[in-house]
């Protein structure tokens, strides 16, 4: 949780540097949100898939 930009970092210099430390930024926020969004939804497919497989098999 270091910010270690300075006064003159540019556009070009501050996305270069957040490649690394922005990519874990900005995809900890929205894949947090993302998933917590998509999770029960992949959860309760995945349920109805193998309910579904599991009455197929029976």
């Amino acid at each position: 949780m270091s910010h270690k930009f300075e006064k003159t970092d540019t556009l070009i210099g501050y996305s270069s540097y957040n490649t690394s430390e922005n990519e874990a930024h900005s995809e900890h926020k929205p894949s947090v949100i993302v998933r917590t969004i998509r999770k029960p939804d992949m959860t309760k497919s995945y349920n109805q898939n193998s309910d579904s497989n599991h009455q197929n098999r029976a």
